[in-house]
């Protein structure tokens, strides 16, 4: 029997260790820089950041681009079509190719042509103090916290009890502004095959919009399923 258990929130959560030889998260094997956006140039803007996830599938192609921070659209829009030319190596859990998250933070600057990246979690310090015309919040700052419209049990092996198939697994994601599941990473797993199960329904959940003061935000939240 599986249950979901657990309330949406926003705290982090330790992401298993790789337990395999070789086994490692995604990696940017081929980087194309970003370039400073004209209008913003003519506009005297001295600089900017966009912050994006990117989801790179178990052969190395960019699955999904979700922008979830930016100062200005235009930054974010130019390193969105930056990324869509990057080339990546897939990670590797329990000794196979698996879905893995990146997150990318492109630095504009005037005074140079071209963006620099930071690939890597968000490091809080680095960011304190930033401002962004648009970021994602956590289900804290929501008008009401996240409403599932649609759920998807994850499905368990027939002879999964029999295995002491048992434990929790933690998933981190956003839901977008239209209540979609997106950039869906198990941060946590008792067992590498709960994983496995989780996300193929992770993904099949909606919601209804999250709204922060009436308005649709983009939010990223965690869920725990306990098995």
């Amino acid at each position: 029997m599986v249950i979901a258990a657990g309330l949406l929130s926003g705290t982090a959560v330790a992401a298993a260790r790789a337990n395999a030889p070789g086994d490692g998260p995604c990696k940017v094997l081929v980087e194309v820089a970003a370039t400073y956006p004209v209008r913003t140039a003519k506009d005297a803007v001295p600089g900017g950041k966009a912050r994006l996830a990117l989801r790179i599938d178990p052969v190395g192609r960019l699955d999904d681009a979700l922008i979830t921070a930016y100062s200005l659209p235009e930054f974010a829009a130019a390193a969105m079509t930056a990324v869509r030319q990057w080339k990546f190596t897939p990670s590797r859990v329990d000794g196979d190719p698996a879905f893995g998250i990146l997150e990318v933070t492109f630095l504009f600057d005037a005074n140079k042509p071209l963006a620099s990246t930071r690939v890597g979690p968000r490091d809080e310090t680095y960011f304190e103090g930033e401002k962004y015309q648009y970021e994602a919040v956590y289900p804290g700052q929501l008008d009401q916290a996240p409403t599932p419209a649609h759920t998807a049990a994850p499905t368990f092996p027939s002879d999964g009890t029999g295995r002491g198939l048992t434990g929790s697994v933690v998933v981190q994601f956003y839901i977008d502004e239209t209540g979609r599941v997106r950039m869906p990473e198990i941060v946590s797993a008792d067992h590498p095959e709960l994983g496995w199960i989780v996300l193929p329904a992770i993904v099949k959940w909606r919601f209804e919009p999250p709204l922060r003061k009436g308005r649709p935000v983009l939010v990223k939240a965690e869920q725990t399923f306990a098995f």
